[in-house]
């Protein structure tokens, strides 16, 4: 079943023939730990696209909405950045700024940059900043 209401398409993360396969968001109470998503459900003019959380590159927030960046696409959905978070793999996922979360396995190399800050580039040559109040979380060796 697809959203009808913008605000209803934020997150699939429920399993085919659940008793909520609208968008994953009505189930644990909101002081449980989420779930982790494996993909999320974003509207396109007339279709529902599903775009895997493994093929992110990067998100970036946008107003009241996310940018979900995918290769050289580039998918809106109206969520927080706080709230995409949450649902994805800490250990897979870093922010990097306060608008931007990063795919590490996309990051091919970091240089300094002014005042603390640094620039992630990744694999395909896109650079990123990386604010320097968020990059030990980034360069913080792996435990």
């Amino acid at each position: 079943m697809l959203p009808s209401d913008p605000m209803d398409q934020h997150l699939d993360t429920t399993t085919p023939g659940s008793e909520d396969e609208r968008d994953g968001l009505d189930g644990p109470p909101s002081n449980a730990k989420p779930t982790l998503a494996k993909r999320f459900v974003v509207r396109q003019d007339d279709r529902a696209l599903f775009v895997r959380v493994s093929d992110l590159d990067y998100v970036q927030a946008s107003g009241n909405y996310v940018q979900f960046h995918v290769k050289q696409h580039v998918f809106k959905l109206r969520a927080t950045m706080n709230a995409i978070e949450a649902r994805l793999d800490s250990t897979q996922f870093v922010r990097i700024h306060k608008s931007t979360i990063v795919n590490v396995d996309r990051i091919s190399e970091m240089h300094t940059w002014f005042g603390g800050d640094y620039v992630a580039v990744l694999a395909d040559g896109r650079q990123l900043r990386v604010s320097r109040t968020y990059a030990p979380r980034l360069l913080a060796p792996i435990q």
